[in-house]
């Protein structure tokens, strides 16, 4: 995997977005929300991605002051669905419509700033898998 890996940033309202891009180049893209206290690089350790980094292109940002985000410190209020907002943002920069993972803290403050915001956008499934 190591070879099809890559490290970009984007810039976005809430700051500088670090994103590590791995798996085939030619996979459907898949874009990966982490939680609290996993960023990008952990996450794609994670031995039950594995599957996932063999048949997607996997686009993992992380969130703003984690791992490689840290040089533009943002204030994401959960009252007001700042990380939502910012997910939507970060994915808006991508052409299309992408499928989302979701991993323990990342998985609630998405769903939830959907269903308060996009009630339509909710399909399929949503658990917190560790």
């Amino acid at each position: 995997m190591e070879e099809q890996q890559q490290q970009q940033q984007q810039t976005a309202s809430f700051g500088r977005v670090h994103v590590v891009v791995c798996g085939p180049p030619a996979g459907p893209p898949l874009l990966l929300r982490h939680g609290t206290t996993a960023p990008a690089p952990f996450m794609l350790c994670a031995p039950s991605l594995g599957p996932l980094l063999d048949r997607f292109r996997v686009y993992c940002p992380d969130l703003p002051c984690h791992a490689g985000s840290l040089s533009d410190p943002a204030v994401l209020d959960p009252s007001s669905h700042a990380h939502g907002h910012w997910c939507l943002e970060v994915a808006r920069t991508r052409p299309g419509a992408w499928p989302w993972v979701c991993w323990s803290t990342g998985c609630f403050r998405w769903r939830r700033c959907c269903a308060s915001h996009w009630p339509a956008s909710l399909t399929g499934r949503t658990s917190a898998a560790h």
